[in-house]
């Protein structure tokens, strides 16, 4: 064991996972209910257990491929200093900064193989990076190209699951983050396909492990060849700040100033530090919502959001209506209810420019929709369906064909050249679309 783990890299690799722990620790809180007291307090401390492996899960052969990670399990238990005793840990802020602590992680990684002259470059996705210098990295990455054909061959089951998920949690009451579930889901999918692993002895792994490499791969995993891979496709600090001013903003109106720090150093990697890039997210660069809660938002987003509402003000009750007088309600369900015939008979006949019909998840807005689109088109009126996410845009294609998603329309000017005027545009969950793309 000494022997694999007294490498640089891996002392390296346990200092970027210890200091992004601390970061997690600094999340941790807990929940305060003595006397008429009902609220959470940081308490800046977590009882966690690290399981480092260097192996992926096998795949084809009994041979995996080298992956060095870490397991960090978290006990339900963190330490209340005020009240002296250990205590039920609340998590809710280290789940909701996840992808943050990730990106710490890996920028102090990078930054660790920068001080050993390894030179590293980003990912195109900038989620990740490589080492620059190391050839035939697909070899090395078959458990991970397994999970991502399950992932693909899984698409439709796993968006299923996801919506199902996102609304049972809504009927409760209960807000989930679609994308963090729909994370969730993949991460079950792959534990599902994970080969039960071998005990090889060291000697086996590294023999298993030459066997698959051609001569070019072996001398690119020499020090020298290492060590001569350049550094590239980072930011630059000056880059990453500018990048994400846009960035941080481009699918959100308001967002944490922990998420502006992790979009930071993603860009950057080693190249700017957590503290550093922190004193930009609290800097004259963002306007302040919240105080210390840490929320934040930019004047553009500001000004954008003041010239939609005056736009939408401009124009009250001064277009013609959709349906003048309105039009009998043909759908049973929509007849039934008073809200929905109501909303359908406000659309008709509304003189704004844009309005907008709310409901929780499970009111009924998807069959409303199919009581007031067929109206506009048996009006001779053109209708486009938009949704803000390919999942919802796959759920309205199957009532509306030929729907399709917000980011598509916004970018495709051959598009938007042939859509009729006076074509009426039903934006579907739009609570999820920030001021930027509404702007747009």
């Amino acid at each position: 064991m000494e022997r694999k783990w007294a490498g640089p890299s891996n002392l390296e690799f346990i200092s970027a996972k210890d200091r992004a722990m601390a970061l997690a620790e600094s999340l941790a809180m807990t929940r305060v209910r003595r006397g008429d007291a009902d609220y959470s307090k940081y308490t800046g401390n977590l009882l966690y257990l690290s399981v480092i492996h260097e192996d992926a899960r096998p795949v084809g052969s009994d041979v995996p491929d080298a992956m060095l990670h870490a397991h960090n399990y978290i006990f339900n238990l963190t330490w209340d200093e005020e009240e002296g005793r250990l205590k039920a840990v609340d998590l809710h802020d280290v789940l909701k900064r996840a992808d943050t602590i990730d990106a710490f992680f890996l920028s102090e990684l990078e930054c660790g193989l920068q001080r050993l002259g390894i030179g590293a470059e980003r990912t195109a996705d900038n989620r990740s990076f490589e080492i620059t210098a190391v050839k035939g990295k697909e070899i090395f990455s078959k458990r991970r190209n397994e999970i991502l054909k399950e992932e693909f061959g899984n698409r439709d089951r796993i968006e299923t699951l996801t919506r199902y998920r996102v609304r049972a949690a809504a009927r409760l009451g209960k807000t989930l983050d679609y994308d963090k579930v729909k994370t969730e889901i993949k991460n079950e999918i792959g534990k599902a396909t994970a080969k039960r692993k071998v005990v090889l002895t060291f000697e086996e792994k590294l023999a298993g492990l030459r066997a698959q490499m051609t001569p070019e791969i072996r001398a690119s995993l020499q020090e020298e060849a290492v060590k001569a891979g350049e550094r590239r496709n980072w930011r630059t600090p000056e880059e990453a700040r500018e990048e994400v001013l846009l960035s941080a903003f481009k699918g959100f109106s308001v967002v944490h100033e922990l998420e502006v720090v992790g979009q930071l150093l993603r860009a950057a990697g080693g190249g700017i530090t957590f503290e550093d890039a922190l004193a930009y997210a609290r800097s004259s660069a963002f306007i302040r919502l919240d105080g210390e809660g840490g929320h934040v938002t930019t004047e553009r987003v500001r000004q954008e959001e003041r010239q939609m509402l005056a736009a939408v003000k401009d124009a009250w009750d001064k277009c013609p209506a959709l349906i003048p007088g309105g039009r009998d309600i043909q759908d049973p369900m929509v007849k039934r209810s008073a809200n929905q015939s109501g909303a359908a008979r406000f659309l008709w006949t509304s003189g704004d420019m844009v309005m907008d019909v709310s409901g929780i998840a499970g009111a009924g807005k998807t069959t409303l929709l199919r009581e007031v689109v067929p109206a506009l088109r048996a009006e001779g009126i053109s209708v486009l369906l938009l949704a803000p996410t390919a999942a919802s845009e796959k759920h309205l294609s199957l009532e509306f064909p030929g729907a399709m998603t917000l980011q598509k329309f916004q970018t495709d000017f051959e598009l938007q050249g042939d859509t009729k005027p006076g074509t009426v545009i039903v934006l579907d969950e739009v609570s999820m679309v920030s001021v930027p793309q509404l702007y747009l």
